[in-house]
């Protein structure tokens, strides 16, 4: 309702106030004040020149400013490497009450630098913290992990030492340890209770049911069994036998005989397949490979006799 001096600017009044504040660049000093969402809109409207309302409409078009947006940059790029050396300070300290606190409940002085140490002799318990500690780290347990770790250097124990010396060699893995010797293979010598078992771990394994195949590896290892060995025996097993193994093509392997009962599981495999119903097929295959067959080379066995009587038939 008052009179517009010379030099002023009479804004509309649907037009937000947002807008008129944004109208002229700020300073440096002006950008310290705002938070980081509001930085990254500046931004944007910096390097577009597209000045948006609180809905992401465009209330003016002006021409970008590089300069501005170079600016901005740099004001968040200070707040994240401020933001990093705050949280790698932070963690610091609460690592070092830990410690404090462990020491405390020793009875001791708090925990120095590992650097000062001397050698310090490792216990079966602290190798058994160590395990509890990688477990923790990869359950993400990340507190437990800390005091755990806290607990070791009190005693001058490096927690990552110990447990990369615990770690199987990468070429060893898999084959058991030292606690867990690797079993002997049984193969074929292998009981049908056993086989069933095996059978199921394989199935729990595929369907990514752990809780079960876990039950049922420790089932076998207390029989005498490895269900990881025996698995891998089935599956060769089932590729010597049709010729995979022999150097020849899979053209020239000898064939196999297949019992009915055989041939309608792999009937069954291959619906399984066309539904999609993988566990099923799954299931299938696994019980077939201990039995040394596998349902695809079955399938593919069963092509190349067809090819084969059709030219015997064309020929005759």
């Amino acid at each position: 309702n008052g009179v517009i001096g010379e030099g002023e600017v009479c804004w509309p009044a649907s037009k937000p106030l947002v807008a008129r504040a944004r109208s002229a660049e700020p300073e440096a000093s002006e950008l310290q004040g705002l938070e980081d969402a509001e930085l990254i809109n500046r931004w944007t409207e910096a390097r577009s020149g597209n000045i948006l309302d609180h809905n992401g409409r465009v209330l003016e078009r002006k021409e970008p400013s590089l300069e501005l947006a170079a600016l901005i940059a740099r004001e968040l790029s200070i707040r994240r490497e401020e933001r990093y050396v705050f949280l790698k300070a932070q963690r610091k300290r609460h690592i070092s009450a830990l410690e404090v606190a462990v020491g405390a409940d020793r009875g001791g002085a708090p925990s120095r630098s590992l650097k000062r140490r001397g050698s310090v002799q490792v216990t079966d318990a602290d190798r058994s913290a160590a395990t509890e500690w990688s477990n923790a780290r990869r359950n993400r347990d990340y507190g437990t992990a800390d005091v755990i770790r806290a607990e070791l250097r009190g005693r001058g124990i490096s927690v990552e030492k110990v447990a990369a010396e615990q770690a199987p060699p990468a070429g060893q893995r898999g084959a058991g340890s030292a606690r867990d010797p690797a079993l002997p293979v049984r193969g074929e010598a292998l009981g049908k209770e056993e086989a069933a078992l095996v059978e199921q771990w394989v199935v729990a394994r595929r369907a990514r049911n752990y809780d079960v195949a876990d039950r049922l590896r420790d089932d076998l290892r207390a029989r005498g069994v490895d269900a990881k060995a025996e698995a891998a025996a089935a599956r060769r097993a089932a590729r010597d036998a049709a010729g995979r193994n022999t150097g020849r093509n899979r053209s020239e392997a000898p064939a196999r005989e297949v019992s009915e009962e055989d041939g309608r599981l792999v009937d069954l495999w291959g619906e399984a397949k066309a539904k999609a119903d993988y566990a099923t097929a799954d299931k299938i295959r696994a019980s077939m490979r201990l039995r040394g067959l596998d349902p695809s080379l079955v399938l593919w066995q069963r092509q190349v006799n067809k090819r084969k009587a059709a030219k015997e038939t064309h020929d005759a």
